[in-house]
């Protein structure tokens, strides 16, 4: 084989100026479009989820099969073994679970009264996250200061004099005026 690479007919070889790479770098964009239809692309995003879940299925038949087979033949042993080892194989992160699940309980009760925590202490987990979301919702508002601050309190901070004096200036003498002013405040 050569190593010669093949023209590609749809690529504009033209040396253009500086004012027409604009220009030809719009109709390449607009002539160029890789994009793939977001229909098209939920197509095939079922598709591959649908064909996942058959997999699964398969490898899981494969392994009934397979273990009904060892029944017939009367390899109990086996399938005892088999069993054991899936049981060792999942039995951290059942451990890791419980433990997680405990943390998450902790948390949940220490941010409830003690009157709520025996009312509510033995839910299950899930009940109980939508119990304290239910509880805690009025906590989580921020209290609102519906008082105005006075005229007097404006005086004292001096807000009112840099406002009268910086009437009728420019934004730069203002500016100079204000970090003047807040110099003078600390």
């Amino acid at each position: 084989m050569s190593n010669e690479t093949p023209s590609n007919p749809d690529v504009k070889s033209d040396s253009t100026n500086a004012e027409g790479v604009n220009e030809t770098a719009q109709g390449t964009k607009a002539e160029t479009n890789d994009t793939i239809p977001r229909a098209r692309l939920n197509e095939e995003i079922a598709k591959r989820k649908e064909l996942d879940a058959r997999l699964s299925e398969f490898e899981k038949a494969k392994e009934i099969e397979a273990q009904k087979k060892l029944e017939e033949e009367g390899e109990y042993k086996t399938i005892l073994s088999n069993k054991d080892a899936e049981i060792e194989r999942l039995k951290p992160f059942e451990e890791e679970l419980v433990k997680w699940k405990k943390e998450q309980r902790d948390e949940i009760l220490s941010t409830m009264s003690d009157v709520d925590k025996e009312e509510f202490g033995d839910l299950p987990y899930g009940q109980l996250k939508k119990v304290a979301r239910r509880l805690n919702v009025n906590e989580k508002s921020v209290p609102v200061d519906v008082e105005k601050p006075s005229q007097r309190q404006f005086q004292e901070t001096g807000v009112g004099d840099f406002r009268d004096s910086a009437k009728g200036l420019s934004a730069k003498q203002r500016q100079s005026k204000w970090s003047d002013f807040l110099k003078s405040q600390k």
